[in-house]
């Protein structure tokens, strides 16, 4: 799309690392940013899509509170079932 004379709209770069939660393209970024000049807006994919990291992020903390809550949950039926009951049983 490099030189179509202002019908190109986006170039993507496909960088190895794939972890979402890792930052280390920041550098890669920044190197890019003053290499290209001034004109051609250089983001990342959390800049280009603001909602989508924000749901990736909210959505961690739902899976954690989750978490919590079913092995509670789980620990408290586990000690009433197994531990009240065996003992009701072989009394």
């Amino acid at each position: 799309m490099v030189g179509i004379e202002g019908d190109g709209t986006e170039i993507v770069i496909d960088m190895p690392v794939k972890d979402i939660e890792n930052d280390s393209y920041r550098e890669f970024i920044d190197s890019l940013k003053t290499v290209l000049p001034k004109d051609i807006l250089v983001m990342s994919w959390r800049e280009v899509l603001p909602a989508i990291s924000a749901y990736l992020k909210l959505f961690d903390g739902f899976i954690f509170v989750w978490y919590i809550v079913v092995f509670y949950r789980y620990g408290v039926w586990y000690s009433e079932y197994c531990f009240d009951g065996c003992l009701r049983a072989n009394a």
